[in-house]
Parts: structure tokens; sequence; C-alpha cells
């Protein structure tokens, strides 16, 4: 990315980070990969999932504030890089900067790719996915 960025811009190139959630729906331990749920956005997301431009927030600000946070503090990390996920879903979504006032710790970091809720779409991030972190104590 070599402009700065404005609420709506796509993004086309870089990286991008998804929190694993400790769950045995999110995460395998046999395999030490994300299950495809990992990539499922919450019904209150309307389809949207959410994710951290790598370019605007370091892997250890996010590990801090996942740290400091007791809903997060056993979630794991990937890492996805945006133009091979974007070449396989093949237009079917794309990768919008949408800062979240909500979050003042990533949330200037914040994209999300719309039309996840369908699996195959899903199945295309968890095949690009690279785990950073396991999630620990999954249940």
């Amino acid at each position: 990315m070599s402009k700065p960025l404005a609420p709506g811009d796509l993004i086309v190139d870089g990286r991008f980070f998804r929190r694993i959630q400790n769950r045995k729906v999110r995460f395998d331990t046999a395999t030490h990969r994300p299950e495809i749920g990992a990539f499922e956005p919450r019904p209150v997301d309307n389809g949207e999932l959410s994710v951290h431009i790598e370019a605007l927030v370091s892997q250890a600000q996010v590990h801090a504030v996942m740290a400091a946070n007791p809903l997060l503090q056993y979630f794991g990390l990937c890492v996805l890089d945006v133009a091979a996920v974007l070449d396989e879903l093949a237009g079917r979504s794309q990768l919008i900067f949408q800062p979240d006032a909500t979050d003042p710790h990533l949330g200037h970091a914040h994209a999300v790719l719309p039309n996840l809720s369908d699996e195959a779409l899903q199945a295309v991030l968890l095949r690009h996915a690279i785990v950073l972190d396991e999630p620990q104590h999954v249940r």
C-alpha cells in the first residue's frame, strides 16, 4: 500500500491478520490448522469478515491487545496474503478498509471481506491461512 487509506478504499496487496478463536470448531489441534469456522462471520456482521491490515498494525501490537483482553487472551493468529486470496476469490469478495472507531487499539487497521457467509469463500481463506500462533486452551 503506497498511499494513505480512506474508509471504503479497496486493498489489493500486502497481508492481513485474522484471529482464531480457541474453540474446536475454529481450530484443529491435531493438524495445527484453522477450521473453516475460523473464517465464518458472526451473525451480527451480515456476512462481513473482520480482519486487520498488517501494513497498519504489527503482529506484536495485535498480540499485546489480545493478551490484555480476557476474551481474546487464548486466541491464535493467522496471516493471509491479500493478492493471493483476492485472486482465488475472483471478484466474489474484496478487501475493504473500514476503520472501527469503537476499537481504540486496532480499529485504525480494521478491514472487512464482504460476502463471506458462503462456505466456498471461507474455504479460500482457510487454504491461504498461515498460522502464526496457535490458540491456547482449545475447548
